[in-house]
């Protein structure tokens, strides 16, 4: 069930292509402790800046 559902966010909309799956359970407190590490990684991809120089530049590289 776990890999099928991993599957499908990876075959699915760009926006959460490479995003780790996480699978905690509350009932018995499995997978919480491992999950802190992939959204600190997951938020540090998220908040990155990219200033408009360097994507005029990567821009350019495109074209």
């Amino acid at each position: 069930m776990m890999q099928r559902i991993q599957n499908e966010l990876q075959d699915s909309r760009s926006q959460v292509r490479g995003v780790p799956a996480v699978f905690i359970s509350t009932h018995t407190d499995s997978g919480i402790k491992k999950s802190v590490p992939d959204v600190l990684k997951v938020y540090e991809r998220w908040d990155l800046r990219v200033t408009t120089s360097i994507l005029n530049r990567w821009l350019k590289t495109m074209g």
